[in-house]
């Protein structure tokens, strides 16, 4: 081998880097095709500084006698601060938490969604013994492996700490044929005897959308800096966008496939008039953004107050996007920057490609993210921390009118076959990691905060 290339410093701590990601997650050496860059890297620095390596074995030996000096150096983060980690509550485990709200009135209470129906609550980093509210009784039957559907998000009212209400997104039983089950926005308060504890006989459904499959049910829900109350809703499912002669995304008439904007203040609700379509003829007025396929996850920058979305892809692509009022995000239309059903004489001008999108090869279903604005981790600040069902997790940093996207390397990360689910934010701006840890029947749930190394 021949090399011509001198090896600085910020190389050495780039190609280490590298390689401690494939070595903390026991995938180094490997043959899969995106190691194969990090390799050659590997190697070709190992051969500046040694005889040429014979094989891995040679790597990994040269290197293991500097990764103690670099390890220190590199600029990695990690899950080590575990908030609960597979608790036991009556003896079952926590499964699937799906969605994390917190209370903005300085208890620094987070409230975890666990989507087969209960909602915990944490307190000093411990979970409280009871939950704060159970609707899985209201809920279809949720199966305990994979399931898109269930109890699957949760958002406190802007003035919560005055007035004591929260909305909950979830999946009900539906006698509407044609229908698999319909998905209710409800609002609820907190008990006036127990801030822990929801009273149930203060529900009021603001919301009901009749879903014809059982997947792609999106499900978060959030209020923006606007005070208005923000909800996602996928295509439908069954994949393809198949129902209807355009598909939901792209159909105005239906309130699939669109983020919608809403005025939880109404009776049950109203609609603001600053929303794009309401003066269009034969669209709803709820609808803010539309051309999605199934937005999973959304949050809003606490800075910029831009709302990030993550659509999740059909057969090749994972998307990021930048929700704007009115937008089309070109869902049946296209698929992250790729045609995917393109009807005759569609003009794609107008549609809104995402900020980043990312192959199969990397992903399997996007989770959406967070811009960072905490003070633990400056590195990160305004940065859009984000991951995938696989496990993985990425950085997108905002270079001029692009976005960049890059590894996020963490430490003492879950062993095992673990799904990233969802994220969260408390009320500092620090950031924290919803997976399941699979292997069994049932999934065992843990959230783990991002802190620095």
């Amino acid at each position: 081998m021949m090399v011509n290339k001198e090896y600085s410093e910020i190389d050495k701590r780039s190609i280490i880097k590298q390689y401690l990601s494939f070595v903390d997650n026991k995938e180094f050496p490997c043959i899969a095709a995106k190691a194969a860059l990090a390799r050659r890297n590997v190697k070709c620095m190992v051969a500046a500084n040694m005889a040429c390596p014979k094989d891995d074995t040679d790597i990994i030996r040269f290197l293991n006698e500097f990764v103690d000096e670099f390890r220190s150096s590199v600029d990695t983060y990690h899950s080590a601060a575990i908030i609960f980690a597979g608790p036991h509550i009556n003896d079952e485990q926590i499964s699937s938490p799906v969605a994390m709200a917190v209370t903005g009135d300085g208890s620094n209470r987070l409230f975890i969604c666990e989507k087969e129906g209960r909602v915990w609550v944490v307190q000093n980093a411990k979970m409280l013994s009871q939950p704060f509210l159970d609707v899985s009784n209201q809920m279809v039957d949720v199966e305990g492996g994979y399931d898109e559907r269930g109890l699957l998000g949760i958002a406190l009212h802007p003035n919560f700490k005055t007035n004591r209400k929260f909305y909950v997104y979830y999946s009900a039983p539906s006698r509407t044929r044609g229908s698999d089950h319909k998905s209710v926005i409800a609002e609820y308060q907190v008990s006036a005897g127990n801030a822990n504890t929801a009273d149930k006989s203060t529900k009021r459904v603001l919301l009901e959308i009749e879903q014809p499959e059982s997947n792609h049910n999106g499900g978060d829900i959030v209020f923006g800096p606007d005070g208005y109350l923000y909800i996602c809703l996928g295509d439908g499912g069954g994949g393809g966008d198949k129902h209807g002669s355009i598909g939901n995304g792209q159909n105005f008439s239906t309130l699939l496939g669109k983020i919608l904007r809403i005025d939880v203040n109404g009776n049950p609700f109203s609609v603001p008039k600053d929303n794009p379509f309401v003066s269009v003829k034969n669209a709803r007025p709820e609808i803010w953004a539309y051309g999605l396929r199934n937005p999973w996850r959304i949050s809003f920058d606490k800075v910029t107050k831009q709302l990030f979305a993550g659509d999740v892809g059909q057969n090749n692509y994972e998307e990021i996007d930048i929700i704007q009022k009115g937008g089309n995000y070109g869902w049946r239309i296209k698929e992250g920057l790729h045609d995917f059903k393109m009807p005759e004489g569609a003009n794609k001008n107008n549609l809104i490609d995402p900020i980043h999108k990312y192959d199969h090869d990397q992903g399997i279903s996007v989770t959406g993210g967070y811009i960072y604005r905490g003070r633990s981790i400056p590195q990160l600040t305004g940065k859009y921390v984000y991951g995938d069902y696989n496990g993985k997790m990425w950085l997108l940093s905002k270079a001029g009118n692009k976005w960049v996207n890059s590894d996020l390397v963490v430490n003492n990360k879950p062993g095992g076959n673990i799904q990233i689910l969802s994220w969260g934010q408390d009320e500092a701006g620090e950031l924290y990691m919803l997976i399941n840890s699979s292997g069994n029947s049932r999934s065992e749930g843990s959230v783990y905060k991002i802190v620095k190394k």
